[in-house]
């Protein structure tokens, strides 16, 4: 669907124009790519293969769960005094790598 209302030919013309893959080596800012494995809109084959060859200046947060950009966790049950401490998982992996920025670990 998405292919053909946005002017690509096809599934394979989309990918090969609208993906970051063939962009991802010229990157050469610090980025952080946030990811789900089970994202039912894009898949996680592509960006599990550009982990293995990434450029220095990429970071992945992956998670197994989390769809398409729905990464909050559970909220505390009324009946409980459990909350998921990462209830909003995406937002804290970026204040992670936002404070990893500005103090980089002591190099050994």
């Amino acid at each position: 669907y998405v292919a053909p209302a946005f002017g690509f030919d096809d599934a394979d013309d989309y990918y090969a124009r609208a993906s970051a893959g063939p962009v991802l080596a010229a990157i050469t800012l610090p980025t952080l790519v946030v990811h789900a494995r089970d994202d039912s809109l894009v898949p996680f084959g592509p960006i599990g293969d550009w982990m293995t060859s990434k450029p220095p200046m990429v970071s992945f947060a992956i998670s197994d769960r989390g769809g398409h950009v729905g990464f909050i966790g559970r909220r505390r049950a009324a009946n409980s005094d459990h909350q998921d401490s990462d209830r909003f998982w995406a937002e804290n992996r970026m204040v992670q790598f936002v404070t990893m920025l500005e103090h980089p670990p002591a190099k050994a």
